[in-house]
C-alpha cells in the first residue's frame, strides 16, 4: 500500500535564505561538473565519473570560497545527479 503525504513549508527569512544559498550553490556546481563533462568530450576522453567529480570539489571550493558556506553533502549529490542524468 502507497500513501502520500503532502506538506507545506513556511520558512522564515532566514530558512529561504539559507534554501536559496543551497539551491544555488548546488546548481553552480551542477553546471560546472557538465563544462567539465563537456570539455572531457570533446577532447575524445570517457566521461568522468561521480567520484571524478567529486574529488574536484576541495579545488573548486578553493577558487570560489562560498561554496563552502553550504553543506558539502548538498554538492556531491549534485555530482552524482549529473551522473546518473549521463
Amino acid at each position: 500500500m502507497l500513501f502520500w503525504l503532502r506538506c507545506r513549508l513556511y520558512p522564515n527569512a532566514e530558512q529561504r535564505a539559507f534554501f536559496a544559498r543551497s539551491f544555488g550553490c548546488t546548481r553552480f556546481v551542477y553546471n560546472e561538473a557538465l563544462a567539465h563533462c563537456q570539455a572531457e568530450h570533446a577532447a575524445g576522453r570517457k566521461h568522468p565519473s561521480a567520484i571524478t567529480l567529486q574529488s574536484r570539489l576541495p579545488a573548486i571550493k578553493g577558487a570560489y570560497p562560498w561554496l563552502a558556506a553550504v553543506d558539502s553533502q548538498a554538492l556531491k549529490e549534485s555530482c552524482r545527479d549529473l551522473d546518473k542524468a549521463f
